[in-house]
């Protein structure tokens, strides 16, 4: 379990664009001392980039250990969307957090076992603590604790209202707020899940259905109870905040967008199920980014 490594920053319009390019353009500079000035940030700025690029899954250690390259997500993405535009690739990148429990534990717990509806960011890491010694991990020092939840909640919250005071040209936004997932009340300092209709592209239902319920082999047709997609750990439902209805609509929804061959509901009332065809998970990335281009 992890619980630093961003340096306290949360990812940044423009970031990624500049990992990516360098780790496929001057793999070997990343470690440089001086790569801050080739990213064109300051030095902490620039771990966290490095960071950000691993957890995010866009890049990983080359075979002998030695240097870092793009996986194949990462080339995915620098080759139809290297400046991270489509909704897509947020919603997709959002989903990698939450299924990473190992590097981006706060994030995975967020998501997946944070059930309050309504809360401040000491609730939130008091929990996540207490779930912790729950579950007999190491829990980190209060202030690392405390520093986490920050980042994750500033990553995501969008504040309501805006503070109309507020320079668009000096914007520090993280581009997960356009997501819509966590509101911020700026009069009560309190956060709120956001709940009902949200614009998730079909293909990222479909890219977390194939990691989270493989089936068994690429094109092939599998299955999976729709009270599960929208319960279980790292489902859907819990990557998207979906209630079973809601993911009921998103599916419905993919279907017509997508057309049913790829994904559909079958079965009635209780034994309702989502019918898909499995893919390699980029395979749906790069379906959704050549539909948007």
């Amino acid at each position: 379990m992890k619980f630093s490594g961003h340096e306290t920053f949360h990812i940044r319009e423009g970031w990624l664009y500049k990992g990516l390019s360098l780790v496929e353009n001057d793999p070997e500079k990343l470690d440089a001392c001086y790569v801050h000035d080739l990213l064109g940030v300051g030095s902490n700025m620039a771990k966290s980039i490095k960071h950000w690029l691993a957890i995010l899954g866009l890049t990983e250690h080359t075979s002998d250990g030695k240097g870092v390259q793009l996986t194949s997500l990462g080339r995915l993405l620098y080759a139809k969307d290297p400046h991270c535009l489509h909704p897509l690739t947020w919603w997709i990148l959002h989903a990698n957090l939450v299924l990473n429990e190992d590097a981006a534990t706060s994030w995975h717990w967020l998501f997946n076992f944070f059930f309050q509806p309504r809360f401040d960011r000491d609730l939130c890491a008091e929990t996540l603590r207490r779930y912790l010694q729950y579950k007999g991990a190491r829990v980190p020092s209060k202030q690392t604790l405390d520093r986490d939840i920050a980042c994750l909640l500033s990553s995501y919250a969008r504040a309501i209202p805006e503070d109309p005071e507020a320079d668009p040209e000096e914007s520090y936004d993280c581009p997960f707020q356009e997501l819509g997932l966590i509101n911020f009340y700026r009069e009560t300092g309190f956060y709120q899940f956001a709940s009902g209709v949200k614009h998730i592209p079909p293909h990222a239902l479909g890219y977390v259905l194939s990691k989270v319920f493989p089936g068994e082999s690429e094109g092939k047709h599998t299955t999976v109870p729709l009270n599960e997609a929208a319960t279980t750990v790292n489902s859907p439902g819990k990557c998207f905040l979906l209630s079973t209805s809601e993911l009921f609509e998103l599916v419905e929804s993919a279907a017509t967008k997508i057309g049913e061959n790829d994904i559909a509901l079958t079965g009635l009332a209780a034994n309702r199920l989502i019918r898909f065809r499995y893919h390699i998970p980029e395979e749906w990335v790069a379906a959704g980014l050549k539909k948007l281009r």
